[in-house]
Parts: structure tokens; C-alpha cells; sequence
């Protein structure tokens, strides 16, 4: 450092070899000594709103400061400064520390969360959220086991409403796990660790390392599994709580759902979509009374995570699993045709249809499968409604029969059918097997013309006919115009028709809507397409037939 001049950190300016610095003037020890004592009075606020548990043994530390900071040296000043940075530094670690080990006092659920527990509260036997990652899944499913194994609700949420679930008893648990090395060991456990609190349990691990057993000074235990363990393995427990963190196996759900019936169980689901297509048709689906579901959560739902965070993951995502990482779909239904259907809007009560009401009727024809039958209705507003279906084998004579019951018994005001073009081409499909039939579209008519209902040609613009559907279930000011009623037999567990379709019906690699499950939809996005009116006359539909023109291909291929 020879020859070099030392310059000051603060002032930056050089110092004369040989020269000693004098003292400090007073307004400069003034300011430090007020500098120190501000920091000492924040550090006491903010001390005096925390924790009281925490507070006590740093309370002594205020004594220990001098009476009269302004007097001191310099040299003292600054001792105390970094005295009560260390302080403060040794108590964010200690409230950091805490928070780790007692998070569930400090969890304040989004609104979807709050809907998932509200669905526990009402008694549903089977409970599901599922959605895209980051969304707090398995932190929701941590609280719920340190709420149920310490019999007490872990935050505060509702007046306690959890408690009145399993009435502050002992619990019996099972988790269930993808595998043991990541998912047990590296997301589920550590999970718990950080929102249980320390000391409420202890814990044992299995053969090969993972603490797969549990239990509480409550009384409560919980046991791991995983998917990769047999089956029987997981048949013949009793217990009163299943959590599965993702999806699980058909089977390893019954078996598991089997052992909660003894005990009025708690089977719950939290999810990323990304396998098990069962879950959809069998759980979320299946409007059971004692099964409640909130899907797909879109991970920009979670509000404490960055955009700019979320699009780096959206980038490293591959494509095809974005829809259900990111968006939180279904992985399944990735290409879904109708995107704008969403079961909690779209689905309503019937009601009795009103006599003035223009009544269409949409028939998707076929030789070796059942028919497609769809009953629409719109009132004076524009809104449409799908009134009733049918899927059944029928012949044509047999469709015509089913339209009119209805339009007498209901007193619907039919008038008019549209029938697959396809229909007028399967006579010449009977005569090449040797049986020349008159075609469907004939048999079918003549008898619907008896009631004065008249049969016309659909159109086949799908393109046309698929944008408007989704533009009906959007609706121009956010108000949808397309509803079904739940009287619906599709809206039943596994019962095929339009609400089994509409969430089934998808783009095929040709990026087209795939000709499977897709004959009620047929009807739906025809029906669009006709121009249906509150007060339309028949008048309007008599050159339908002839503008439209007929189809000679066979009606097999629909």
C-alpha cells in the first residue's frame, strides 16, 4: 500500500499521511446517537406486536441500554447499533424458525380453498380440488390433517366450522402418496412438518426410511401408503380420513373409500389432472349428493406468485401438459372443442315449458348405434334451452312416434324437426345389401306430417356451427344463452348424451372436432344454425328442405 493514499468508506475522500482525525463534531455524534436510539424504538414497536411467547426473553434486553444514549461516545454508539441489528437478526430467525414449524397459525385461504373446506363442512363423504401446480394443494391438505389430528381447527377460519366435522375426537389417517422416495419423503412430509406443530407428534419410519407412521398426544395416527403397494394391501382398514395428494388408481380408491363407510369417513382429493382419466367420469362428473368438487384452478389463481415467475414455468412446461400444469384443465381434454361450458353455469333446473314457446327437435341418425334425439326450446330473450334427449335404438318409425308423444303429452309447441342429411342416403345403403327401403328421412316424415310438424334438412357447417356455440355459452355480455336442464338423463352418473359429450368432444390431430362422442353435440351445433326464433312460423322453414339440398353419402359414417 506504499505510496497509495487511504480513502475514507463513507466520505470517499483521501486522508494526509501522518495526519491524525480529530473527534467527531457533536452534531455528528448527535445524529448517530439519534440514528441508534430510532432503530432501538422501531425494534421495540415491532417487537411489541409479535409474539408474546417470543418477546419475553428480548424484553430483558431494554434494561440493558443505557438511560442516556445521547451521552455516549461514539465507540458506544456503534457497539449498541450492532447490538441491536444482531437482535433483530437472532429474532427474525427465531419467528422464521416458528413459522416453519407452526404454519398452519398463519394460513389464510384463497377463496377456492375456502369453497373446498366449506364443501368439507356440509358433510360431503368425498371432497375434490384440482388444479394447476402452485396453487396450494398439498398445503391445503396439510391443514386439514393438522386441524383433524390435533382435533382442533389449525387457523382461524369460519368460527371453528371445522371442528363440528369430526366433533374434536381422534382421527384416523391415511395419506397416500405417488411413491415413497419424492413424494412421500420430499413434498407430503415435509409439508406437514412445516404447518404441524412441533411437539403435538412423533413420528416412526418404515423399512426403507420414510417416516410413514404417525402419532399425536391427541390420540390420532396416520399411516403413508403409496400407489405402488398392492391393492390388498390397501383393503380391510377402518379409519376416518383418506387423503390422496394426486391422482390415485380406480382400485386404490375403492379399496380405500371401502374403509371409511364404518366410521361416516372423510375421503379427500387434492390434484393436478395429469393422469387417472377416471376421476373426471366417476368423481367430478357424477353429481352424486355426497361428492363436492372445485376444479380447475388456473395457477395464476394463487395471487402471491409473480407473472413474470409464471411465465418462465409456462416456458419450460412442455406444450402438452401446459392445459393442466398452468391452465388447470384436464390433461385428457386437452383440444376440447367447447371450452366456454362450465357445468356451474350452464346447468339449470328444469321448469315447465311454456305452450309458446317454438319447440325444435334435432335428430342425429345411424343404423348400428343408438339415435341421437335432442329437445330444444327458446323463449322471447333469445335464451335456448335443451329440454330433453334421447339416445336409443329406434327405428324410424319408432323416432317419429317419440316426437309426437312429446309434443302431446307436454303440449310443446313443435312444428318443426331437422333430421342428419345423411338420413336420405341409407336406402340406398339397404339395397345394395338387397332390401330396397324406403329411406329414413321418408318413413319419418310421413308420420310427423300427420301432426303437422315438418321435417327439414340440417346443415352440415360445422365450423360455422362450433363458433357459435361458443359465442352461446359465453353470451355477448358475459350471459350465457345456451342452458341444459338437469333432468337431462346424461346428467345422471355415466348416462350418455349432451352433458356426457360437451366435455368429451374434442380436436382430433387434424386440429377437427373428432368424430366420436360428438352425435349429441351434431344436434347442439345444428340447432345453433337454424335460426330459431321466439314467434317463428313454420312458413319460415318450408324451403329449408330444398335450399339445403339432399345427401347421398351412407348415414353410417354419422
Amino acid at each position: 500500500m506504499e505510496g497509495k493514499i487511504p480513502r475514507s468508506k463513507k466520505r470517499g475522500k483521501p486522508f494526509e499521511k501522518g495526519v491524525k482525525l480529530g473527534p467527531q463534531s457533536e452534531e455528528h455524534r448527535a445524529r448517530i446517537a439519534a440514528k441508534a436510539k430510532q432503530q432501538w424504538d422501531r425494534f421495540r414497536e415491532k417487537r411489541a406486536i409479535e409474539n408474546q411467547e417470543l418477546l419475553k426473553p428480548y424484553l430483558k434486553k431494554k434494561e440493558e441500554v443505557p438511560g442516556d444514549i445521547i451521552e455516549a461516545s461514539e465507540e458506544e454508539l456503534n457497539e449498541q447499533l450492532i447490538a441491536i441489528k444482531r437482535l433483530k437478526l437472532e429474532n427474525l430467525q427465531k419467528m422464521k424458525s416458528y413459522q416453519a414449524s407452526h404454519g398452519s397459525k398463519y394460513f389464510e385461504p384463497f377463496d377456492y380453498q375456502e369453497d373446498f373446506l366449506d364443501m368439507i363442512v356440509q358433510g360431503k363423504k368425498v371432497a375434490l380440488i384440482q388444479g394447476a401446480n402452485q396453487i396450494g394443494k398439498t398445503l391445503i391438505g396439510s391443514i386439514l390433517i393438522d386441524t383433524f389430528a390435533n382435533c382442533r381447527q389449525a387457523f382461524e377460519w369460519k368460527n371453528g366450522a371445522l371442528n363440528k366435522v369430526f366433533n374434536g375426537r381422534p382421527v384416523k389417517i391415511r395419506i397416500i402418496a405417488s411413491d415413497w422416495e419424492h413424494h412421500a419423503n420430499e413434498v407430503i412430509i415435509p409439508k406437514m412438518k412445516e404447518v404441524i406443530e412441533l411437539g403435538t407428534y412423533e413420528t416412526r419410519k418404515n423399512n426403507i426410511g420414510v417416516e410413514a407412521f404417525w402419532k399425536f398426544k391427541t390420540g390420532s395416527t396416520i399411516e403413508l401408503m403409496t400407489h405402488s403397494q398392492e391393492t390388498k394391501l390397501h383393503e380391510g382398514w377402518t379409519g376416518d380420513i383418506v387423503w390422496s395428494d394426486e391422482p390415485l388408481p380406480q382400485d386404490k380408491f375403492v379399496a380405500n373409500r371401502r374403509g371409511l363407510v364404518a366410521r361416516s369417513g372423510l375421503f379427500f382429493m387434492t390434484m393436478t389432472a395429469i393422469s387417472e382419466p377416471w376421476i373426471m367420469d366417476e368423481i367430478v362428473l357424477s353429481n352424486k349428493p355426497h361428492i363436492g368438487c372445485v376444479t380447475n384452478i388456473p395457477m395464476r389463481s394463487n395471487k402471491t406468485l409473480s407473472e413474470q415467475d409464471i411465465q418462465s414455468f409456462e416456458d419450460d412446461v412442455p406444450a402438452s401438459q401446459r392445459t393442466a400444469r398452468v391452465q388447470g384443465d384436464w390433461l385428457q381434454l386437452i383440444g376440447r372443442v367447447l371450452k366456454g361450458y362450465k357445468k356451474d353455469k350452464h346447468i339449470i333446473d328444469p321448469f315447465e315449458v311454456p305452450t309458446d314457446w317454438p319447440v325444435t327437435v334435432m335428430i342425429d341418425v345411424h343404423y348400428n348405434k343408438p339415435q341421437a334425439i335432442s329437445f330444444f326450446a327458446v323463449n322471447q330473450q333469445g335464451f335456448n334451452y335443451v329440454i330433453d334427449e334421447m339416445w336409443e335404438h329406434l327405428s324410424p318409425e319408432e323416432i317419429a312416434d317419440e316426437i309426437i308423444r312429446r309434443k302431446i303429452k307436454n303440449a310443446w309447441d313443435i312444428d318443426r324437426v331437422f333430421i342428419d342429411p345423411m338420413s336420405k342416403g341409407d336406402a340406398s345403403f339397404m339395397k345394395n345389401l338387397g332390401q330396397p327401403l324406403e329411406d329414413s328421412f321418408g318413413k319419418i316424415e310421413m308420420k310427423l306430417s300427420e301432426h303437422q310438424i315438418q321435417l327439414i334438412v340440417a346443415s352440415k357447417d360445422k365450423k360455422s356451427g362450433v363458433l357459435n356455440l361458443e359465442s352461446w355459452l359465453t353470451g355477448v355480455n358475459k350471459i350465457p344463452i345456451l342452458y341444459f336442464f338437469n333432468s337431462l338423463p346424461s346428467y345422471q352418473d355415466g348416462v350418455y348424451g349432451s352433458l356426457w359429450e360437451i366435455v368429451r368432444w374434442v380436436y382430433d390431430k387434424e386440429g377437427l372436432p373428432a368424430k366420436e362422442n360428438d352425435h349429441f353435440m351434431e344436434n347442439l351445433y345444428r340447432y345453433t344454425l337454424v335460426g330459431a326464433e321466439f314467434g317463428s312460423t313454420k312458413d319460415q322453414y318450408r324451403s329449408s328442405n330444398n335450399a339445403i339440398g339432399t345427401h347421398s353419402e351412407s348415414w353410417m359414417a354419422g
